[in-house]
C-alpha cells in the first residue's frame, strides 16, 4: 500500500512531456537556431563584399585612377583668373553661404532661385511663347527662323501673364531688329559675361561632398547666357556686321569651356548640348560668306583644343567618385541616400527597410561591381589608341545590362548602366560637331584662296584626325555639288550611311530609329522658309 502511494506520488510529480515549459525550450532553440543563421548569413555577405570591394579599390589604386575628389579636382586657380569669380556667377554660390547650415534644402534653394533670376538671360519671357526647335538647325541644312521669334515678340502668346512689355519695333523693321531690341533689355548681364569671359579658367565652387545633393546653379545661368549670344550673334549676321557677330561667339564658346573642367556627367551632358547650339553661328556665318580668313582661323584654333572623349573621362571618373562615396556614406549611416538615385515612383517605404536591412556586404558588392562597369565603358569608349570607340562591344555590354536579371549584388549597374552608354553617344555627338565645323572651316579657306571647293577632301601626308567621323574611324563624307557649294556629313548614330540625309528629328541620340540621318554641315542653306529669313546685304564675301 505504502509502496503504491509512493509510486503515485512520484508520478504525479514528474512533468508532462510537451508541456509549457518544453515548447519554450523549443521556441528558445528555434530562435537561437535563426539567430545564429542570421549572423553567419551576415557574416559571409559582409565578408565576400569587403574582400571583393578591397580588390576593385586594390586595382583602381594600382592602375592610377582618382578614388577621391581630392585627387581628382585641380587646385583653384586665383579669382582674377577665374571666370567663376566674375560678379555675374560669384554671386550664385555667395547667395547660399549663409544658408548652408540651415535645415533641410529649402533655405538654399530659394537663394539659388533669386540669385540665378538676376543672373540669367531669359529668351522667353513671362506671356511670350519662343517657338521652339529655333536652335539649332545646321545639321539639318536650315538657317535659324528669325521672323518667327520676332513674331513671338510682336504678339505675346498669353498678354494677361506679361509682367515686362518688350520694346517692338518699328512695323515693317527687319525681324533682327526686333530680336535685338529685346536682347537690348539685358545689355548690363552682355558686359558682365564679356568681363567673365576674358578670364582664363573657371573653377565654380560646387560642393562635390555633398554627393547627388550638391547644387549645381550655374548651368542653367551659362545655359541662358550661350543661347543668348547665339542668337545674338545670328541676328549680327543678318546685319552684316560679321565682326560683332564672331565676338558673340567666340564668348559664347568660352562659356561652353568653362564646364571642361567638372567633373560631372550633368555639367558635361550640358556642355555638348551647349557645342551644338553654339555652331549655329560659324555655320551661318560660312553660309553667308561674312567671314575672313583670320576670323576662320581663329575659329579653327578655338576648336581645336576641344576633345570630347578625353573630357568624358574625367566625367565618368567624378560619376563613379559621387556613386562610390554616397553608398559609404548610406553604408555607415543607413539613412535613406539611396532614394536620390532612384526613380521618382519607386517605393520610398521599401526603398527605406531595404536600405536598414541589407548587409554591408551587398553595398560593398554594388561598389565593385559599379566600378568595374565603369571601368569597362570608359575603355571601351574613351582608350587614346582608338580613332573610335568600340561599339560593338559597348551595346554588348549595354544590351547585358538591360536584359540581365540585376540581383542584389548589381542592382546599381542595371539602374545607372545604359544611362552611362547613352552618355558616351552624346559625347561622339558633340565630338562630330567639332570635326564637321574645323574641315568645313578648311575647305572655306581653300575656297577663300582658290576661289572655289575642293573636288575632293583630300589631306597631304593623310587625313588628319579632326577629318575622321567619330561614329566609324573613316573620312568625314565630302562631296562637292558645285564649285561653291558641298555637303560635308557624318554619317550618326545609326553608322549608316544615309547619303547626307539630315535626321528628321531634332534628337540626334535617341528617340525613334526611324527619324535617325546622318549630321550634315551643307553650304549653301537648304531652300525653304527658314532661308528665306536671310537678307541679300548679309552677304559680305563672294560665293
Amino acid at each position: 500500500m505504502n509502496q503504491n502511494s509512493d509510486s503515485s506520488m512520484v508520478s504525479s510529480t514528474q512533468k508532462v512531456p510537451g508541456g509549457p515549459g518544453s515548447i519554450w525550450r523549443k521556441a528558445l532553440l528555434v530562435l537561437l537556431v535563426l539567430a545564429s543563421c542570421v549572423a553567419l548569413f551576415y557574416g559571409v555577405e559582409d565578408y565576400r563584399g569587403w574582400r571583393a570591394w578591397k580588390r576593385e579599390e586594390a586595382r583602381l589604386r594600382q592602375a592610377g585612377e582618382p578614388l577621391t575628389w581630392r585627387e581628382l579636382l585641380s587646385p583653384a586657380p586665383p579669382d582674377e583668373e577665374n571666370l567663376a569669380a566674375a560678379p555675374v556667377y560669384a554671386e550664385l554660390f555667395e547667395a547660399m553661404k549663409d544658408c548652408l547650415t540651415a535645415p533641410g534644402l529649402s533655405d538654399r534653394h530659394e537663394a539659388i532661385t533669386r540669385a540665378s533670376r538676376r543672373a540669367k538671360i531669359e529668351l522667353e519671357l513671362p506671356g511670350y511663347r519662343i517657338p521652339g526647335g529655333g536652335i539649332p538647325t545646321w545639321y539639318r541644312g536650315l538657317v535659324v527662323d528669325m521672323e518667327a521669334i520676332a513674331n513671338a515678340y510682336r504678339h505675346p502668346d498669353r498678354p494677361d501673364w506679361v509682367e515686362r512689355p518688350v520694346p517692338v519695333a518699328p512695323e515693317g523693321a527687319p525681324a533682327e531688329e526686333q530680336v535685338l531690341m529685346v536682347l537690348g533689355l539685358y545689355d548690363e548681364q552682355f558686359r558682365a559675361i564679356e568681363e567673365a569671359a576674358r578670364r582664363p579658367r573657371a573653377w565654380f565652387p560646387v560642393r562635390y561632398e555633398d554627393g547627388f545633393n550638391a547644387l549645381l546653379p550655374h548651368l542653367a545661368v551659362l545655359r541662358s547666357h550661350i543661347h543668348a549670344l547665339v542668337l545674338r550673334g545670328l541676328c549680327h549676321l543678318r546685319q552684316g556686321r560679321p565682326e560683332a557677330a564672331f565676338r558673340d561667339y567666340m564668348t559664347a564658346r568660352r562659356l561652353v569651356a568653362a564646364l571642361e573642367e567638372e567633373p560631372l556627367l550633368i555639367s558635361q551632358m550640358v556642355r555638348w548640348t551647349e557645342q551644338m547650339w553654339t555652331l549655329q553661328v560659324p555655320w551661318e556665318a560660312m553660309v553667308t560668306g561674312a567671314w575672313d580668313r583670320e576670323q576662320w582661323r581663329a575659329c579653327d584654333a578655338e576648336l581645336a583644343r576641344v576633345d570630347f572623349r578625353k573630357d568624358l573621362a574625367r566625367a565618368i571618373f567624378g560619376e563613379r567618385i559621387s556613386l562610390l562615396s554616397t553608398l559609404e556614406s548610406l553604408r555607415r549611416s543607413r539613412d535613406t541616400m539611396m532614394a536620390a538615385v532612384l526613380p521618382e515612383q519607386t517605393d520610398r517605404t521599401v526603398v527605406d527597410w531595404t536600405v536598414r536591412l541589407m548587409p554591408d556586404g551587398w553595398i560593398w558588392q554594388n561598389m565593385a561591381r559599379l566600378s568595374r562597369f565603369y571601368s569597362s565603358a570608359l575603355d571601351l569608349a574613351a582608350e587614346t589608341h582608338r580613332s573610335v570607340p568600340d561599339w560593338n562591344a559597348l551595346e554588348g555590354l549595354e544590351e547585358s545590362v538591360r536584359k540581365g536579371r540585376g540581383g542584389v549584388y548589381d542592382f546599381l549597374v542595371h539602374l545607372t548602366g545604359p544611362s552611362i552608354v547613352q552618355c558616351i553617344r552624346r559625347a561622339v555627338t558633340a565630338q562630330t560637331g567639332v570635326n564637321l565645323a574645323r574641315t568645313a572651316i578648311h575647305l572655306e579657306l581653300y575656297r577663300l584662296e582658290h576661289g572655289e571647293y575642293p573636288e575632293t577632301l583630300a589631306f597631304p601626308g593623310g587625313t588628319p584626325g579632326w577629318a575622321l567621323d567619330p561614329w566609324d574611324g573613316q573620312p568625314l563624307r565630302y562631296r562637292r555639288e558645285s564649285p561653291r557649294s558641298f555637303l560635308l556629313y557624318s554619317v550618326g548614330w545609326n553608322r549608316q550611311d544615309d547619303q547626307g540625309k539630315p535626321p528628321l528629328s531634332r534628337r540626334l541620340v535617341g528617340g525613334n530609329r526611324s527619324l535617325w540621318g546622318d549630321l550634315v554641315w551643307r553650304v549653301p542653306a537648304l531652300a525653304g522658309p527658314d532661308s528665306s529669313t536671310h537678307p541679300p546685304h548679309a552677304r559680305t564675301g563672294p560665293r
